[in-house]
């Protein structure tokens, strides 16, 4: 199965159009993930099924994408708000205006992101 991946959106919680977005991967879950507000959703993820039905929020998602794209620094994600966006990837995801409280479920701190980030660098070492 082929997949498509870049940045694009908008996040639905702040409407940004600068947020990481993978979709239609067999090895991967669709997600979109935001470097402005740390927003972060993914659905039919294969080895969450049992746990959440397939659907992977913050941290999560957050881990994933620091693994899978060798993100050393808090840097490298807020450089994607400076990238050229030539090729824009639109959300894969339909959220409705009132669903804001649970998508500030999908939310991590800066300092829980800083941490996902450094766990990660440590691993590599």
């Amino acid at each position: 199965m082929s997949g498509t991946e870049g940045l694009g959106g908008p996040c639905p919680r702040c409407g940004e159009m600068n947020c990481y977005i993978k979709k239609g991967s067999g090895t991967w879950y669709t997600f979109i993930a935001c470097p402005s507000c740390y927003f972060a959703y993914g659905e039919n993820a294969d080895n969450m099924q049992e746990q959440t039905g397939g659907v992977i929020g913050g941290a999560e998602v957050w881990q994933t994408l620091i693994y899978a794209r060798d993100i050393n620094s808090l840097d490298e994600i807020h450089g994607w708000l400076e990238e050229d966006k030539q090729f824009t990837v639109d959300s894969p995801f339909r959220f409705s205006d009132d669903e804001e409280h649970w998508l500030n479920t999908c939310v991590v701190s800066e300092e829980v992101l800083d941490g996902l980030v450094s766990a990660y660098s440590e691993l590599k070492h």
